[in-house]
């Protein structure tokens, strides 16, 4: 092997005993360890512009600083270590499901700093055959992985902002008419459980959201002003195994003899039961009081003054005590949307676009329409405006139309 004298700047340049020319530099190593970087070449003079070039790159951040890391290393790690702890639980399983279903199955394999906007469209396309919301959901989720990637020095570039972002056509989604809603109530005051009936008028005459009304707890009710506080929710979070240095040998975190809530460090939650938890809702405009009709406030006080039975002080929950999951109240809608003779669509959210629509229908003010619903859109765009309770309950008065008697 002969080594050549290098001009300045070259760097290390030599040629091995076969006439082969070699350029070598060190580049940062994000573990702390030594890593070389090479060129080569039969021609000096070529080894020497790809050896400048590669020295600009590292200059610029434009190598990747991890030895070898493939996608798949980087999106657990990131997903582990630099992301995850500061998303909201539902974030955290959106982007590992999206990491471990899409993503990983199509380029995990590939070298981080060799990957290349073409991998990201072959993945985004692979995806998008099965679903294009899924594509761009995992379009979404590496872009931000690799964001952080360049963030933090392991890429130099983000190869997934320079694919466009895949299409996807959402279904609409409808609100029920003005006669469906009244058929639902109807239907749902026919249940053999009451609680929950209550809660499907909850849904109309409040437009809360799911989550908000399962989270419902009697201590946000003050039924003498007739109206709640909608601050908590009830969700369903990832666990994972407590047991530590004793491991319970059951593979689900779930089973486990001592499960605990994935949540970032400093989230606020209050467990409710096994992987149900109270969490705030997610915005300042989404903590509101909202009051309450006349009828409402009466069937809340009567089942106030039949409760019991309630370990978790929930308004709307089992005769066990036991709180309804989302599962559970997404199956008891399509359930009664059948007994109403109506087409089992979307459903959930399907209320409170109802009560959005008939509030808009009825004159409502949008700014007031938005502080009843808990849009931060209304907060963001007109914060200055303010409405009291009288004007707020003065707005929902119409919807006590749903529930008059019939005249057909």
């Amino acid at each position: 092997m002969t080594k050549s004298r290098r001009a300045h700047g070259e760097g290390s340049i030599f040629q091995r005993a076969d006439g082969v020319w070699i350029a070598a530099v060190e580049v940062p190593s994000a573990n702390g360890k030594r890593r070389r970087k090479t060129v080569s070449n039969r021609r000096r003079d070529v080894v020497v512009k790809r050896f400048r070039e590669l020295r600009k790159d590292i200059d610029a951040g434009r190598v990747a600083t991890m030895p070898s890391t493939t996608v798949s290393a980087w999106l657990e790690h990131w997903l582990t270590t630099v992301r995850g702890p500061h998303v909201r639980p539902k974030t955290f399983t959106w982007y590992e499901q999206s990491i471990r279903l899409h993503i990983v199955p199509q380029i995990g394999s590939q070298r981080l700093d060799k990957l290349t906007p073409e991998h990201v469209r072959a993945m985004v396309r692979a995806v998008a055959e099965q679903s294009t919301s899924s594509a761009q959901q995992a379009h979404t989720t590496l872009r931000t992985a690799l964001k952080d990637a360049v963030d933090e020095g392991i890429v130099g570039r983000n190869v997934a902002a320079m694919v466009r972002r895949p299409k996807h056509s959402a279904k609409p989604r409808h609100e029920f008419t003005f006669e469906q809603a009244r058929q639902i109530i109807g239907a749902a005051m026919e249940l053999e459980d009451q609680v929950w009936a209550v809660r499907v008028v909850a849904a109309f005459m409040t437009g809360a959201r799911p989550g908000e009304l399962l989270g419902l707890r009697w201590r946000y009710v003050d039924l003498d002003a007739g109206e709640i506080e909608l601050a908590w929710q009830l969700q369903q979070l990832p666990q994972e195994h407590g047991c530590g240095e004793n491991p319970c040998g059951k593979i689900k975190a779930s089973a486990c003899s001592l499960p605990a809530f994935r949540v970032p460090s400093g989230f606020t939650m209050q467990p409710c039961q096994r992987s149900l938890a109270f969490t705030p809702v997610k915005s300042k405009a989404g903590n509101r009081v909202v009051p309450l009709l006349p009828m409402m406030a009466a069937l809340l006080r009567h089942l106030y003054t039949v409760d019991s039975n309630n370990p978790h002080d929930l308004v709307f929950h089992h005769t066990d005590g036991t709180p309804y999951t989302p599962k559970q109240d997404y199956a008891a809608w399509k359930a009664l949307l059948h007994i109403a003779g109506l087409p089992e669509g979307a459903v959930g959210y399907q209320s409170r676009h109802t009560t959005a629509t008939l509030l808009r229908r009825f004159g409502v003010d949008e700014d007031l329409r938005m502080q009843i619903m808990g849009h931060s859109s209304a907060v963001a765009h007109h914060g200055y405006l303010h409405a009291d309770q009288t004007e707020k309950r003065q707005a929902l008065e119409p919807l006590s139309a749903l529930t008059a008697p019939s005249d057909t």
